[in-house]
């Protein structure tokens, strides 16, 4: 029981850092949006974008990438949070003493003033087209190689 805890508190942990999908919107042409989760996943979610790419050109059978437009994805913001509620309680005793300097007041409940605090969560959007072997000059600085960034051996999952 406790190695399930442990690996869905794992599993839980691993899912809310970088989401990402892709749709394919012609043949050899895709869509690759990458979401964090907080404001300092931006460099994973610039990784996850080009792994995803890779994934998706290696699965479509193409061996090589060009990002064609890259758009800022990011959702900006803001989350309220409530002040705090102090209580004070007229006959409360201060080892033994009333409290000094509120021995005049009522009791009464004191809210500070609630926050707003603004977020971002970075998010990347690209459109890919993919291209196969021979049809684009891999020697040019745009194209990109997913063996590069996959690794040779990584399977397309």
């Amino acid at each position: 029981m406790h190695k399930f805890i442990a690996v869905a508190a794992c599993a839980v942990l691993l899912s809310g850092c970088v989401s990402t999908r892709s749709t394919m919107l012609t043949e050899n042409t895709a869509e690759v949006t990458a979401r964090g989760a907080h404001s300092n996943d931006r460099d994973e979610v610039v990784s996850a974008t080009l792994e995803e790419a890779a994934k998706l050109t290696r699965v479509h059978g193409y061996r090589y990438f060009v990002i064609l437009t890259a758009e800022d994805a990011s959702h900006w913001g803001s989350t309220n949070v409530p002040g705090l509620v102090l209580s004070y309680n007229r006959n409360a005793r201060f080892v033994g003493a009333p409290i000094p300097g509120l021995q005049h007041l009522p009791s009464a409940t004191f809210k500070t003033p609630d926050t707003s605090v603004p977020f971002i969560t970075p998010g990347l959007m690209i459109t890919i087209q993919m291209y196969r072997e021979g049809e684009v000059d891999p020697g040019r600085q745009e194209i990109w190689n997913p063996e590069v960034i996959l690794g040779p051996t990584a399977s397309a999952r």
